[in-house]
């Protein structure tokens, strides 16, 4: 996929290959992945984007340094909770424990878009009631025995890593060159044994690649 591709076509690019009512999807706040996406099996918003883009939404309505503060870190503190309730629900499968929880979530969730709507933040409300759900998708998708993640900070990282080693190379990339490159490092990084198969399939018992890089001109 191209660094200027419309959502949407990239959407399409992916569901030629899965099929997304079988799949979560777990990314920051933006609308336009949002709506690429509405018809997968579900949304996962990263926890991490979440408290920051609360933060920027009570920041952009000029809300008190002090209560923007204190405010992120009831969101924080909560999301925090929701997802050890998950951990020790994958030791203990305690499922009516878990279903208390999420229902405990929810509630703070209005108490909090409540506090900021008294305040008339009204935006920060907005964004916490319309995307609560997307809060916690992992934690339903637990009680069904599938492992979502709550965030999606490694796999960005992973980006910005060969954003930066693409760029420090130099050269010109063509499409393809480049998405096989990225597709082989990040599966490397984030699941050893899909890697594991890679390899076997394309490189053989050698486990080696060979290569030769012939500059233009040269």
């Amino acid at each position: 996929m191209g660094v200027d591709e419309d959502w949407t076509d990239i959407r399409e690019e992916i569901g030629e290959e899965v099929d997304l009512s079988e799949v979560y999807v777990v990314s920051d706040s933006d609308r336009e992945i949002l709506d690429a996406f509405r018809d997968a099996k579900g949304i996962q918003l990263c926890h991490f984007h979440v408290a920051k883009y609360a933060n920027y939404c009570l920041w952009e309505e000029n809300a008190p340094k002090n209560f923007r503060k204190k405010m992120v870190g009831i969101l924080k503190s909560r999301l925090a909770t929701l997802r050890n309730s998950v951990e020790k629900f994958w030791r203990d499968e305690d499922t009516e424990r878990l279903e208390d929880r999420i229902g405990w979530f929810r509630e703070e969730l209005d108490r909090w878009a409540e506090r900021a709507e008294e305040r008339g933040f009204e935006s920060a409300a907005d964004y916490v009631r319309r995307n609560g759900e997307k809060f916690v998708t992992f934690a339903k998708a637990a009680l069904e025995g599938e492992y979502v993640p709550h965030t999606n900070n490694k796999e960005e990282r992973e980006m910005r890593e060969l954003a930066y080693r693409a760029k420090k190379i130099g050269g010109s990339w063509s499409k393809d060159g480049l998405r096989n490159v990225s597709l082989c490092q990040t599966i490397s990084r984030l699941d050893k044994s899909l890697f594991d198969k890679f390899k076997e399939v394309y490189l053989g018992e050698a486990g080696t690649l060979n290569y030769s890089v012939s500059p233009a001109g040269g």
